[in-house]
């Protein structure tokens, strides 16, 4: 048995409410999905492009036009997995200082 509710539906309340979930969302993605080098005191980097684990590399000059793109031919790709993954966020919350964001 179906209950027909006689209260006018509120469809703006409804569509801000979706909305903002959905700038949440958005949101949430572009803090978790940012592209940036880890490095530690040598001239090894680990690349992460877009929030995914890319791979390895020696870089021996770091400048602030530095592209992904030329990033990428000097280093090994990799395949990601889960434990990958959650080495290097324990690794970023601990050494924030190691990171460049690109």
């Amino acid at each position: 048995m179906f209950y027909l509710s006689k209260e006018e539906p509120n469809e703006l309340k409804e569509i801000e409410e979706h909305n903002k979930i959905i700038n949440q969302i958005k949101k949430d993605f572009k803090e978790n999905n940012k592209t940036y080098l880890i490095h530690d005191q040598t001239s090894t980097y680990i690349l992460v492009e877009d929030g995914r684990f890319y791979g390895m590399g020696v870089l021996q000059n770091i400048h602030p036009k530095l592209k992904v793109e030329d990033i990428k031919k000097e280093f090994e790709a990799y395949p990601e997995n889960f434990i990958i993954k959650s080495y290097l966020n324990n690794y970023i919350k601990k050494h924030p200082e190691n990171v460049i964001y690109l």
